[in-house]
């Protein structure tokens, strides 16, 4: 007989925590996802449902995450498998001014050559007030859709799940007493539950209105105001967006859902009926964000008894966690790998 899997457990089931699952399945450890919050559930501490959920690489900070995310999304797309909540489609990002990102030809974009379709448009192809602008293919996903089609895989591949919520991360080995580590992917809740006082929430307030836009539409505008359009896959699109940080609220301002529909009406003309918006939902979510980004890190934890665990943690991805997701995982695997071999990390 074989040696047995590794046994773990990945705390939380948002993005991040259900990839962490299917990634260490993948890799051959026995998992099992202790959550409080499963897709299908609303609250606004479970972040992820409630994301816009596309892939835009935010800087080359990211570019070890979002790479592998594009190109594992793109073989997924191209294989035709069903349920999964993610399309290919056309995006377009538009500046009304220069940035880091449009100077010298855009050469500040660090995934010009990694997406495809990748042009850059004349000023023909702008709307009023924007100095430059590209259009490349990316995806537009299901939030919900794409973490049930990811729970799926998971079952398939032997996870376990408990649905409990937990006070802090190391009592994680008090409820399942034969894992040897933990991957703690609590997103905002990593503040109380590890005890991070660098964790805080970036209040976003999105919109969602009838009917499938044709393309995916950013405009960073000159006030630092970003105009989106997001299309999702079966319910319609997102307008947005909203960028608050360090605010907790969780109340819709009836007055920001008029500005996002006024100034979203010229990027998504498609998707007016006699001049309006069909709005479906308000919503208000918190990007899990940290002071000094994604923590990926080992913590060596020592037990009453003597025995030695470790605490994998996984969480900080402000806006980016689905984007981030494929890529973060794998490094987050590697870096088990390591731990569990008795390697220094």
């Amino acid at each position: 007989m074989g040696t047995p899997p590794k046994k773990i457990c990945v705390l939380g089931a948002g993005i991040i925590g259900l990839q962490s699952a299917l990634t260490l399945l993948e890799c051959g450890y026995d998992v099992t996802i202790i959550a409080e919050y499963w897709p299908g559930d609303s609250d606004i501490n479970y972040t992820s449902p409630r994301a816009g959920a596309h892939w835009r690489s935010q800087g080359v900070h990211d570019e070890r995450f979002d790479r592998i995310t594009y190109q594992h999304w793109h073989k997924l797309v191209q294989s035709g498998e069903h349920g999964t909540g993610i399309e290919m489609v056309t995006s377009y990002h538009f500046w009304e001014l220069e940035t880091d990102e449009t100077v010298n030809n855009f050469s500040g974009l660090w995934w010009r050559d990694l997406v495809q379709d990748f042009h850059i448009l004349d000023a023909v192809a702008l709307p009023p007030g924007c100095k430059s602008g590209v259009s490349y293919k990316a995806f537009a996903i299901n939030p919900t859709v794409y973490m049930q089609y990811l729970m799926g895989r998971c079952q398939v591949l032997g996870a376990k799940y408990i649905k409990t919520k937990v006070q802090s991360v190391d009592e994680v080995f008090t409820i399942l007493g034969s894992v040897i580590a933990v991957v703690n992917c609590t997103g905002i809740s990593a503040g109380v539950l590890s005890q991070d006082p660098e964790v805080y929430p970036i209040k976003g307030q999105t919109v969602l209105v009838k009917g499938q836009c044709s393309a995916i539409r950013f405009r960073q505008t000159q006030d630092g105001w970003q105009d989106v359009v997001i299309r999702r896959p079966g319910e319609g699109s997102v307008l947005g967006v909203s960028k608050d940080k360090g605010d907790w609220s969780h109340n819709v301002d009836a007055e920001l859902t008029k500005k996002i529909l006024a100034r979203c009406k010229e990027l998504a003309p498609e998707l007016l009926v006699d001049g309006e918006f069909e709005i479906l939902s308000e919503q208000v979510g918190r990007r899990p964000s940290r002071t000094t980004g994604v923590r990926i890190e080992i913590e060596h934890f020592t037990q009453v008894d003597g025995q030695s665990k470790i605490i994998c943690h996984h969480y900080g991805h402000a806006g980016g966690g689905f984007q981030n997701s494929i890529g973060s995982a794998h490094e987050v695997a590697q870096l088990l790998r390591d731990a569990l071999n008795g390697n220094k990390v």
